[in-house]
């Protein structure tokens, strides 16, 4: 099954990590990808964004019970590029197609993802970040919303972010998506991250790795806690 090729490459990325070696530098976890290409955990974004002056390139695979897109009983194959070219504002292009789809839903469902930082986060003030998606409304998942996120440093080498939003949909005749409360806390430790979300409608939970250089960054989900998904990111950087 295509699908499972996300899944069985983010495991065996998991497996070179023996191979890595965990440098002294501490990782920025803050600016990685969602499954949806906007900076976030899984499905729910987060209140910080992508680095600016960065391109990154993405897919990624949710499973048909969680998609969504109504594919007709279908996952969710996503390709995406997020594009931050200044500090406060943030930019997702995607493209979404059924998996196993041979042309009969035309190019897939397109969608613009927005998001403007109001709040650099601080010592004791959390990032705040106002966020739309499907601003233009071409896609069935639209959304707008507000969030905040915390990082908490313990050592060199172990962090805490939490992130906690409210969300509401722009129509009532489409699919939910972050209506409501939702939010999350990623536990990272160097090159990894452990994810744990809450949607508005469901827990998520996910595995996370950085490698080259915290360029790529490969995901594995587990989608209501019962269904596999996964997907990468790559960025690239302009000095």
């Amino acid at each position: 099954m295509k699908h499972l090729f996300y899944c069985l490459l983010v495991g065996l990325s998991f497996t070179s990590l023996k191979g890595q070696q965990a440098g002294s530098g501490k990782y920025d976890w803050t600016s990685q990808l969602a499954a949806l290409g906007n900076t976030g955990l899984i499905h729910t974004p987060s209140a910080y964004l992508s680095k600016d002056r960065t391109l990154s390139l993405g897919t990624s695979y949710t499973p048909a019970d969680y998609a969504l897109v109504d594919w007709r009983d279908r996952g969710d194959k996503v390709f995406f590029a997020n594009i931050a070219f200044l500090p406060f504002l943030e930019t997702t292009v995607r493209v979404t197609k059924p998996v196993g789809s041979k042309n009969e839903f035309g190019i897939g469902d397109r969608s613009i993802y927005l998001r403007l930082r109001l709040l650099k986060e601080r010592k004791y003030l959390p990032s705040l970040v106002v966020g739309a998606h499907d601003a233009f409304g071409i896609a069935q998942h639209p959304a707008s919303y507000i969030v905040a996120s915390k990082s908490i440093s313990i050592n060199t080498d172990w962090s805490l972010q939490t992130n906690l939003g409210y969300g509401r949909n722009f129509t009532d005749n489409r699919r939910s998506y972050l209506n409501g409360p939702f939010g999350g806390i990623t536990a990272s430790w160097r090159f990894l991250a452990a994810v744990i979300e809450y949607d508005s409608e469901r827990l998520n939970a996910g595995l996370k790795t950085m490698l080259l250089d915290e360029r790529l960054c490969l995901n594995l989900s587990f989608m209501g806690m019962d269904a596999l998904g996964g997907g990468m990111s790559y960025q690239f950087r302009f000095r």
